[in-house]
């Protein structure tokens, strides 16, 4: 079985102010996949946040990016 995070992506506001880009407003948090076979993936529970962006103001309030390594060190896990 394979585990793992990709982003949920939610659109910004139809309206953004004049000059910025097409994400602005776009917020994304992580949601958990697996697969048995490494190329049909599915979501357990449909569009759980597993990790979600912090509040307004925290370092991460607009997105979190799936990564690809993690490693388990003690009872912590490091995503990278």
């Amino acid at each position: 079985m394979l585990v793992g995070l990709y982003g949920q992506w939610q659109d910004g506001p139809a309206e953004r102010p004049k000059g910025s880009t097409h994400l602005w407003g776009t917020r994304i948090d992580l949601g958990l996949i697996v697969s048995n076979d490494g190329v049909r993936f599915r979501e357990p529970v449909p569009d759980f946040k597993t990790i979600a962006r912090g509040g307004e103001g925290a370092w991460d309030n607009i997105c979190l990016l799936q990564a690809h390594a993690f490693a388990n060190v003690g009872e912590q896990t490091y995503i990278w």
